[in-house]
């Protein structure tokens, strides 16, 4: 009975677990049904999709295909035309020979009206515009269609003519039809295609009609009619071959021509590519996508980093951006991005501009755009050239450096030598100490003018002298010419005449200095080299732009070589001339740039014993009301009166030179200043704020701190403290123009230069402090404007 128990269960088991996996079966093959089914749905739209795709673009295509097919059938029918018609002529007749009167009619009623029409079509389908629609074209392929059936219709009347030759002019008809159509459109496939079907379907029922035509032989007429048939046959043979063979000589020559085109256009392109190629320069060229068409060997070596990217077809962004993530290029390191856009914005701009590359090598970029909007560029490796600039440039820098140091060098001892040979003329003295002394002032301001003449040929080179234009007087600049030269003439025993010639009274404009430069250059060597006889200054203003100058003189005279030499620096005419004379051959060189840089010219004109003429013109135009400077005329104080409104002020000098605060101190005291001393910058400044000073005189070149540190260093603490800053003046022997610049911008109210004249001092002493209203005014007024850099 256990047994039974156990049989039954297994059989319940057995029963019950097929039935449950069944109907899990079930719902897997009905979702995966449905998911084939959907799946199959999408392929179906898929390939649906895509062959209505290629439909669509098998229409274009075949669409086009008729649209050309058509414009070269145009020109062929027409040509043809002529012919067509003769030949269906003669066919024509034979059919009204033969008694086929109303085919023959109806033929030719046919062949008008469809060569009108044909004709007419043609005109309208040319006057389209935008060209013909696709239906107008196909009416006309069908068109032609009709047309060929209808010249097939002389073939069908004759092929059932019991005449054996009309026959056989029916079956050289049909083969007559064949020939044209396939020497006239055989290269027009899809047409030539489409008027054989009725041309082969006329041509089977001209075969069926023979094959069923009881034919007989020729009548009496039919031998002449067969080889007339021929005749037309061989000659539309013949005709074809000749045109065939034009054809061919025509395809052949035009072959030959275009093969000698090719390589002549292959000779210059390889004439062209060795010629880019010889380039000692970086030569590309990039389309107008901006994809490199051409680059040269040279291009290539200074790239060498990007070499692997500079081929065809690659962008020149790509290219950068190649030798970018390479560090090429030593001046886009650490800014890549903004390095990127604006070489690119340069390349777009065909700005021309320098690059650095890694290897130090500096390359000169220069972009043009081409006429089909290309880009033709050069990179000119300007490495030596720039390294030869900046070693010049630091050469001129020494040079600069080395004059200014030099300037300071030799005017802080001159300081103390003129000052106290100025101080040690105000004591007693006998002549002979007087004479002594006078050599000694005349040889120090000799060197300190020839230091000066330096300082200006080294400026004027440099290209850093400029023109301090404003309103002068001509007239009183003429007077102190005449003042300052007229003694040393007198002296010497000639004759100083200066023939001020008219229109004197207005005023120009120029720079006042160095036309008083100019004149006292040349009117020094007039009186120096003329040992009798007069020296004749003509002034001619009678222009209002340009001023003219003539100076003449009855001295020694110069020959054609001289004057060659005579601009050349430290040069004179003749060696003997300096032991002679004296001088330092600065004079000329001077006068010659400064006239240039006032728009001018000189001209000398000597000859040996006979003296000299020089003619000068400068640009110097009149004034306006609006530049004058209105001058009153005010009564020159007394020195006495001068000195008394100095009394009294306080006035703060640093300076680390012991002789230059010795000289200041005699000076300074003897105009009732009341002065305290400073050794450097910093005691200056701790002078000044245990005490108040109505002006501070600072060296420039000190010790510890400089005048220039030291007046920021109080005037920031001026400011902070409220307290008034007293005006400053620099004392210095560094009086380069740039320097004297740099000291107006950083508040110095005034420029001092070493070697100090005690009555420059006093006048500059009694400007600043003599006058309040002037120190409320002082440290940006009557700012002289700047131009003509050379």
């Amino acid at each position: 009975m256990a047994c039974d128990i156990g049989r039954n269960q297994m059989k319940s088991t057995r029963f019950t677990w097929p039935r449950v996996r069944c109907a899990n079966d079930a719902i897997d093959i009905e979702a995966r049904f449905a998911r084939l089914t959907s799946d199959l749905q999408n392929a179906s739209i898929i390939v649906l999709d895509e062959m209505r795709a290629i439909w669509m673009v098998g229409l274009s295509a075949l669409e086009d295909q008729i649209r050309t097919e058509t414009d070269r059938l145009r020109p062929v029918e027409i040509r043809d035309l002529p012919k067509r018609l003769s030949i269906a002529a003669c066919f024509l007749i034979v059919m009204v020979w033969i008694d086929a009167v109303l085919a023959a009619g109806t033929t030719l009623a046919l062949i008008i009206i469809i060569e009108i029409t044909s004709y007419v079509l043609h005109r309208k389908e040319t006057a389209w515009p935008g060209g013909p629609p696709l239906w107008v074209l196909l009416g006309h392929w069908a068109l032609n269609c009709i047309s060929a059936l209808v010249y097939m219709i002389p073939a069908l009347v004759m092929a059932g003519h019991p005449d054996l030759s009309v026959v056989i002019m029916s079956m050289i008809w049909t083969c007559g039809i064949f020939i044209h159509l396939m020497n006239a459109f055989g290269r027009l496939q899809l047409y030539s295609s489409v008027l054989m079907m009725p041309v082969m379907i006329c041509s089977m029922a001209v075969i069926w009609l023979i094959a069923m035509n009881p034919v007989e032989p020729a009548g009496r007429w039919g031998w002449a009619l067969i080889a007339f048939t021929f005749i037309l046959y061989i000659y539309n043979i013949l005709e074809n071959f000749v045109k065939q063979g034009r054809t061919k000589a025509a395809l052949d020559a035009a072959l030959l021509e275009s093969q000698t085109r090719m390589i002549e256009l292959e000779t210059a392109r390889c004439q062209l590519l060795n010629a880019v190629e010889a380039l000692n320069d970086g030569f590309v060229y990039f389309d107008a996508d901006d994809r490199l068409v051409l680059a040269n060997r040279r291009y290539r070596e200074l790239y060498a980093t990007s070499a692997p990217a500079i081929v065809p077809g690659t962008k020149f962004e790509d290219i950068l951006r190649y030798g970018l993530e390479r560090q090429q290029y030593d001046d886009a390191i650490g800014r890549e991005d903004e390095w990127l856009r604006e070489r690119l914005q340069a390349h777009v701009a065909q700005r021309p501009l320098r690059q650095v590359l890694k290897d130090g090598t500096v390359l000169q970029i220069v972009e043009r755009q081409t006429a089909d909007g290309g880009r033709v560029g050069l990179r000119v490796d300007v490495t030596e050239m720039t390294q030869a600039r900046e070693i010049a440039e630091a050469a001129n820098r020494a040079k600069s450096d080395f004059l200014a140091n030099m300037s300071h060098e030799i005017r802080t001892p001159l300081n103390g030598v003129l000052g106290m040979c100025e101080l040690l003329a105000e004591t007693r003295l006998d002549e002979e100490q007087i004479s002594m002394l006078g050599t000694i002032r005349e040889s120090g301001w000799s060197l300190l003018g020839l230091l000066n003449d330096i300082l200006d040929l080294s400026r004027v080179e440099a290209g850093k002298l400029e023109l301090e234009l404003r309103a002068f007087d001509l007239g009183a600049v003429l007077s102190r010419l005449e003042a300052l030269h007229g003694a040393n003439a007198r002296n010497k025993g000639i004759t100083l005449v200066v023939d001020r010639g008219q229109d004197l009274s207005s005023e120009r404009i120029g720079d006042e200095a160095r036309l008083m430069q100019i004149f006292h250059n040349l009117l020094s060597n007039s009186v120096k080299f003329t040992e009798s006889g007069m020296v004749h200054l003509h002034v001619c203003a009678k222009d209002t732009r340009v001023l003219r100058f003539t100076i003449t003189d009855t001295g020694i005279g110069m020959s054609d070589d001289q004057i060659a030499r005579i601009y050349d620096a430290f040069a004179q005419a003749e060696a003997g001339t300096a032991r002679r004379f004296g001088g330092s051959g600065l004079g000329m060189t001077i006068v010659r740039k400064l006239v240039t840089l006032m728009e001018g010219e000189i001209e000398i004109v000597s000859s040996p014993g006979r003296g000299t003429r020089i003619d000068v013109t400068i640009t110097a135009p009149v004034a306006d009301l609006g530049l004058r400077e209105h001058r009153t005329p005010i009564a020159e104080p007394a020195h006495e009166v001068r000195l008394r409104s100095l009394t009294g002020f306080h006035v703060l000098v640093a300076d680390d030179n012991k002789t230059n605060r010795r000289v200041l101190a005699a000076m300074l005291s003897r105009f009732g200043l009341k002065l305290s001393f400073a050794e450097d910058g910093i005691e200056a400044c701790k002078l000044w704020r245990e005490n108040d000073f109505d002006l501070i005189l600072l060296d420039i070149s000190m010790p510890v701190m400089d005048g220039i540190d030291a007046l920021q260093i109080m005037t920031k603490e001026a400011a902070a403290l409220g307290r008034p800053m007293p005006p400053a003046i620099a004392a210095t022997a560094n009086v380069m123009a740039d320097q004297i610049a740099r000291y107006q911008q950083v508040g110095f109210a005034e420029t001092l230069a070493k070697p100090v004249r005690r009555r420059e001092l006093e006048d500059l002493l009694t400007r600043i402090l003599g006058s309040p209203e002037a120190e409320a005014k002082l440290p940006l007024q009557d700012m002289p404007k700047r131009v003509g850099r050379i």
